[in-house]
């Protein structure tokens, strides 16, 4: 049995949520914890059970209050990312380059993720142990 050669062999297409979006795949799966992927590779995870507040609007930008931080996610298409973040279903939002903005018409696209400390207004709202 020969090994493949690795410059001829065929890679499977990468899924819209590699190119800048989200992973639903399972869709009764229900986490403890949500991961974001940024441009630079660096990945983290956050609790779902930190979750203060998801406030989304139609310009684009979704606004999740954690205990500690508030994420800022800007893209397209972000309204199923609501709802799957609000049944807790997200397992990975990565973020892209513009580049990849051509993602399948209709599919999320995160261009943009930022986290910020939560002011204390923001921290307030989750009660503490």
């Amino acid at each position: 049995m020969s090994n493949p050669d690795p410059t001829t062999e065929k890679k499977p297409a990468p899924k819209a949520y590699d190119l800048g979006g989200i992973d639903t795949k399972y869709s009764n799966w229900r986490g403890l914890m949500f991961s974001i992927k940024y441009k630079t590779g660096d990945l983290v995870a956050y609790p779902y059970a930190y979750v203060a507040k998801i406030d989304f609007n139609k310009s684009g930008k979704l606004v999740v209050d954690m205990a500690a931080e508030t994420i800022v996610i800007e893209g397209l298409h972000l309204t199923e990312l609501y709802y799957a973040l609000v049944d807790h279903q997200v397992r990975e939002i990565v973020e892209a380059d513009a580049k990849y903005q051509a993602a399948p018409k209709g599919e999320a696209f995160i261009s943009r993720i930022e986290t910020r400390a939560a002011t204390l207004a923001e921290s307030a709202a989750v009660p503490q142990e």
